[in-house]
C-alpha cells in the first residue's frame, strides 16, 4: 500500500515525562505526528502508526477495523509486560491474559519494532514472527561528553526506581561491602522515603538520596565514577535495554552490572565492571578507573545516540 509520510506516534497515557522526551520527542523527526489514542479519528487512511503498548495497539487495530480505514501499525516492543507483571504482583491469570495481548499484538502488527536482540529472539520464538527492527534505548547527542579524569575519589550513583527488577538492595550491598574510606554513594530517585529506609537498613556511609529533574541527573553523573546496574537472572532483565546504561556512558560513569543486562554485558564486558551471582565485593575499582577506559566507554555510548 502507498504510505504517507509522516508516522503518527501514538504516546501512552502513563509514559513518564523523561521517556517521552528522549525516547519520542527526540527520537522522531519533526515531521512526525505526536498524538493521542483521541486523535484517531484525525488520522488518515494509509498512515503509519507507531505504538509501544500492547493497550494502544488494540485500540488503533479495532479502531481501523470499525471505520474500514486500513492504516499500517508500528507495534514497537519495548519489554515483556506479561514478565514484568509477574514480578509485581505475582498474578498468573494477569500474567497470561497481558501474554495473550503481546501475542495478538505482535501476530497483527503491520511491523514489529523492538529493543534488543535478545528481546527479538525471544519474539521470533514465542510468537512466531519475525521482528522488522531492533533499536535499543537511544540519547540525544547533546547529553553525550567526554569525561576527563581528574581525580580517582571513588563517587558511586544509582539513577532511577526502585521495581523489583531494579536490583537496588543489590547495589546497597555492594556498595555496603567496599572497602574504600574515601568513598560515596548517591540515590537518584523519586522514590524518597523508600530509598531512605532501605539505606539506613543497610547502614551505608557517606550516602545521599536525591530526588531531583532529569537535567539534572546528567549533572550528578558528571562528579561520579560508577553506577550500579546489577540485575537478577531474569527474561525482563536479558531481554531489556536501560536507557540507565547508555545515559552512565555518556557522561563516563562506568557500569558495574550484572552479565545479563540486554545486549549491554556483552557488549561492555571490557569496560564495565561484571558483577557475579553470589559476589558481595568487587575489588580493584581504584586500578580500574582509567582515562582509557573512560575513552573506550565513550567511543561506545556514541553509538547509541539520536
Amino acid at each position: 500500500m502507498d504510505l504517507l509520510t509522516p508516522i503518527h506516534v501514538v504516546v501512552p497515557r502513563a509514559i513518564s515525562e523523561a521517556i517521552l522526551k528522549s525516547q519520542i520527542v527526540e527520537r522522531f523527526s519533526e515531521s512526525d505526528i505526536i498524538c493521542t489514542t483521541k486523535d484517531l479519528d484525525d488520522i488518515p487512511a494509509k498512515s503509519r502508526v507507531y505504538v509501544r503498548s500492547v493497550f494502544d495497539f488494540l485500540t488503533v487495530y479495532l479502531h481501523s477495523r470499525v471505520r474500514f480505514k486500513k492504516l499500517h501499525i508500528i507495534f514497537d516492543f519495548r519489554g515483556i509486560i506479561s514478565e514484568e507483571s509477574f514480578l509485581r504482583h505475582r498474578s498468573r491469570i494477569r500474567k497470561y491474559f497481558l501474554f495473550f495481548m503481546e501475542r495478538c499484538s505482535c501476530r497483527a502488527a503491520d511491523e514489529v519494532w523492538t529493543v534488543s536482540n535478545a528481546l527479538s529472539n525471544y519474539i521470533s520464538c514465542t510468537h512466531g514472527i519475525d521482528v522488522t527492527r531492533v533499536e535499543p534505548c537511544n540519547l540525544n547527542r547533546m547529553y553525550v561528553h567526554r569525561k576527563v579524569l581528574v581525580n580517582k575519589k571513588l563517587t558511586f550513583i544509582y539513577a532511577g526506581s526502585l521495581s523489583v527488577w531494579q536490583g537496588f538492595e543489590r547495589a546497597c550491598e555492594l556498595y555496603g561491602n567496599l572497602n574504600y574510606k574515601d568513598r560515596e554513594f548517591v540515590v537518584l530517585t523519586k522514590e524518597v522515603d523508600k530509598a531512605s529506609e532501605i539505606v539506613e537498613r543497610y547502614r551505608l556511609p557517606n550516602t545521599k538520596v536525591i530526588t531531583c529533574s532529569r537535567d539534572e541527573v546528567f549533572s550528578y553523573l558528571d562528579h561520579a565514577n560508577y553506577g550500579f546496574i546489577v540485575r537478577d537472572d531474569n527474561l525482563v532483565n536479558r531481554t531489556a535495554s536501560p536507557l540507565k546504561v547508555v545515559e552512565y556512558a555518556a557522561r563516563g560513569v562506568i557500569p558495574i552490572m550484572s552479565p545479563w543486562v540486554g545486549d549491554y554485558s556483552s557488549e561492555l564486558s571490557d569496560v564495565a565492571c561484571i558483577v557475579n551471582p553470589g559476589q558481595i565485593e568487587i575489588n580493584d575499582l581504584d586500578l580500574k578507573l582509567s582515562q582509557n577506559r573512560l575513552d573506550r566507554l565513550h567511543s561506545w555510548v556514541l553509538g547509541y545516540v539520536w
